[in-house]
């Protein structure tokens, strides 16, 4: 009676042990599938965590590397700018030294051609005094001519006649003339004048 109470205790004993250790091992093995769903939890967090941060430090390196790119592109173009104001500045003065040197051009030309044309005057006016001391000198060579012959004249005859010591106008008598004149009045007597009849 008592073997069969204590295998009966046993046994009763041995079933909730099992049970017991049942429980044991199934709430050992949620606890553990708990602390491993918390760890993947959190290792997801973590993950996710370092993720977001991944992100966003990369985001913030893009950014920076834009503003840097904008930065340069625009150091880029105010250089551009800067070397096409001075492009343009060299092409103005180009273009002013150019028409400035045409401008010299045309003048020196227009000098050439005044002076040209004043040498040409000169030389005209040249020629024309050199035509008149010509003249001058023929005439004057003809005036002696002429006073040569009045003198032979007068010798010949012994008569005095006035010998013109200037040049003799257009319309004038010559010496031969004058000398023939004086010839005639000598030789023939001016006659008395008529009185006039009273009317």
């Amino acid at each position: 009676m008592d073997v069969m109470i204590f295998i009966i205790v046993a046994l009763v004993a041995g079933a909730i042990g099992v049970g017991l250790g049942y429980s044991i091992k199934r709430q050992a093995t949620n606890d553990q599938r708990r602390l491993a769903e918390e760890g993947a939890a959190e290792t997801r967090a973590n993950a996710d965590a370092e993720k977001k941060a991944i992100l966003l430090e990369a985001k913030e390196e893009a950014i920076r590397t834009l503003a840097a790119a904008e930065d340069e592109a625009r150091q880029l173009r105010v250089e551009v700018q800067s070397q096409e104001r001075r492009l343009r500045q060299k092409e103005e003065n180009l273009d002013r030294k150019t028409d400035e040197l045409e401008n010299r051009q045309r003048k020196l030309q227009q000098r050439d051609e005044e002076t040209e044309a004043r040498l040409r005057e000169v030389e005209r006016l040249r020629l024309e005094q050199v035509s008149a001391i010509e003249r001058v000198a023929a005439l004057t060579r003809a005036l002696l001519r002429d006073r040569r012959r009045a003198a032979r004249r007068v010798r010949a005859t012994g008569a005095a006649v006035s010998v013109p010591t200037t040049r003799a106008g257009p319309g004038a008598p010559s010496a031969p003339a004058r000398a023939g004149r004086a010839r005639r009045s000598r030789r023939s007597p001016r006659r008395a004048r008529r009185p006039r009849r009273a009317a």
